[in-house]
């Protein structure tokens, strides 16, 4: 959309950009258990697969050959009349002219459907896609879900994967059920018995029932305890909320400059100012480039080329386009990456950057690990934001009048990439279009 969706989408202020996914396999028998028999949920994975509901348990199908399943109208329909939100979607299926549609695999990203074909686009800093909708919404009013492309490129749009109740997925937790289920249907909560469910243009609405009742998924109502099984509760990661009982318990969020914080019942999400991300070990809002946080650090930045994260060493870069990460890679021979040259140098020292070089912060520094916690205590926070923001000045000045130093003994030698989808930044590479 980018200027579409301020002129043809409702857009709400901006919250949350683009996460990176926790892999894993999601137990469609799970879904299941939380709807009533009969009814028949959509795929993650491919359009034309969909699963009928029995008793808690998942039977795999498939449509025919040409056709998507509609969960809407729990039919396969020929693909030019269902949107499919699958992985293996073609762009704009299902889409009509002047419309727009997802992109797998993205939070952010969207395809405008022209005249000439998908156009693809992204929401504007800190805002999701939401395709039920087709704008660009609050995070917290669109539970993402980014479903993992098949292993192979897939043109025929039909799932080749064998009978199966489990899916490859790479999501924001918990998933979008409201993606899988049908909307206007009241369904059950995988962590309370007496929790319901309801989707409503793709938000899930939720409540509890009264009075000590709890929710029957047989019957989609609230009923008494001695007529409910409860079997809908499944305590299943993918599908359960942000829980927490620790007030001011801190984590990271799902975007690099957002942190959650409990409330007493359930994490909330707050920002950082403008240009800082999270730092997941002293608890605090850091400049980028200071920042241990294993996210997408193509978010916020107008860069093609920035530092990857590491805990060890700045030779991993990331190739970015729109603030979003497309590949990455490495430099080789002994040099390192530097954001500000945007290249792979040589005949210097390595960068001071927090984000990945560790002496930063000094030998001692705790670092984080992949989607992990802080380990350090809230209450230091400042002293180490402080310090390092020091150490960053001095470290910067001592790192440029070395160089200058120097410079008539070693040569600085600046390796320019282009972008690629390779993992090596001085091999041969495939220029992405």
């Amino acid at each position: 959309m980018g200027s579409y969706t301020h002129y043809a989408c409702t857009l709400i202020v901006a919250l949350a950009v683009s996460l990176r996914g926790t892999s894993g396999q999601l137990n469609m028998n799970h879904v299941c258990a939380l709807v009533n028999n009969g009814l028949m949920i959509g795929s993650m994975e491919y359009c034309d697969t969909y699963y009928v509901c029995q008793n808690g348990k998942a039977t795999h199908q498939q449509c025919a050959s040409g056709y998507y399943f509609n969960k809407e109208s729990q039919v396969c329909q020929p693909q030019d009349q269902v949107q499919c939100l699958a992985a293996n979607a073609a762009p704009c299926s299902g889409f009509a002219v002047g419309q727009w549609a997802p992109v797998a695999g993205s939070c952010t990203d969207f395809y405008y459907c022209s005249l000439n074909g998908p156009e693809r686009s992204t929401c504007p800093y800190g805002e999701y896609f939401n395709p039920t909708t087709q704008s660009c919404v609050y995070a917290d009013q669109y539970n993402c879900m980014q479903a993992a492309p098949p292993s192979e490129p897939d043109t025929t749009g039909t799932n080749s994967a064998e009978d199966s109740t489990e899916e490859s997925i790479s999501v924001s937790l918990p998933i979008n059920l409201c993606i899988l289920i049908q909307a206007g249907i009241y369904f059950g909560s995988p962590s309370s018995c007496s929790g319901w469910n309801k989707c409503n243009n793709g938000v899930m609405i939720s409540g509890i029932c009264p009075n000590g009742l709890e929710y029957n998924v047989l019957t989609m109502s609230c009923d008494y305890a001695s007529s409910v099984t409860c079997s809908q509760v499944t305590n299943d990661p993918y599908l359960t909320p942000n829980n927490c009982s620790t007030v001011n318990a801190m984590k990271a969020g799902p975007t690099c400059d957002s942190y959650m914080v409990c409330d007493g019942t359930s994490y909330q999400i707050n920002h950082c100012p403008s240009g800082e991300y999270y730092d997941m070990v002293s608890q605090t809002c850091v400049d980028r480039l200071e920042a241990r946080n294993n996210c997408d650090r193509c978010e916020g930045t107008t860069k093609t080329f920035v530092n990857m994260y590491s805990a060890y060493n700045c030779s991993g870069y990331l190739y970015c386009v729109n603030g979003v990460e497309v590949s990455s890679g490495y430099c080789t021979n002994g040099t390192y990456f530097n954001e500000e040259e945007g290249a792979c140098v040589t005949g210097v020292s390595e960068p001071m950057f927090g984000c990945c070089n560790p002496q930063y912060y000094g030998a001692s520094a705790t670092t984080p690990t992949v989607g992990g916690n802080s380990t350090t205590a809230a209450g230091n926070s400042t002293t180490v934001a402080t310090s390092t923001t020091e150490s960053s000045v001095n470290a910067t000045s001592d790192a440029s009048s070395n160089a200058n130093s120097n410079s008539t003994t070693a040569a600085v030698t600046v390796t320019t990439l282009a972008p690629t989808n390779g993992t090596d930044a001085n091999s041969t590479s495939t220029t992405i279009g």
